[in-house]
């Protein structure tokens, strides 16, 4: 079976992420829009791993333009979690919160209402 992923097969909504990144004094911060998932995978980990290199006190993950992220999103945030003081700012979206909380990881995960709250800590 194929899939096709041209414009015209994707749902309406459907957005590729786009990951801008910054530093500030204590943090580097990558700041995502649209999805996070599948198809963002090789962005979003080359992303994560140049935040973990980078050497700052901790890595913030704004995700408050996020819209939907998945099993694979979440894989490579624990990747992360576990290398680094990874610190997820929102306000999250409802379908990114639903994952956080189903899965459990709003136990595992340093969740925080904004990224100025995040870089801050």
């Amino acid at each position: 079976m194929t899939v096709d992923k041209s414009p015209q097969a994707r749902p309406s909504g459907d957005e590729d992420a786009a990951i801008g990144s910054h530093s500030t004094a204590s943090a580097y911060v990558l700041a995502p829009t649209g999805e996070l998932d599948a198809d963002a995978e090789v962005e979003l980990r080359e992303s994560l791993d140049a935040a973990v290199a980078a050497g700052c006190g901790h890595v913030v993950l704004d995700l408050s333009r996020v819209t939907f992220a998945d099993s694979t999103a979440l894989q490579l945030v624990l990747a992360a979690h576990l290398r680094c003081d990874l610190r997820l700012a929102g306000p999250l979206a409802p379908e990114v919160r639903r994952l956080i909380d189903v899965t459990g990881m709003n136990a595992v995960l340093h969740l925080f209402p904004s990224v100025a709250e995040a870089a801050a800590r």
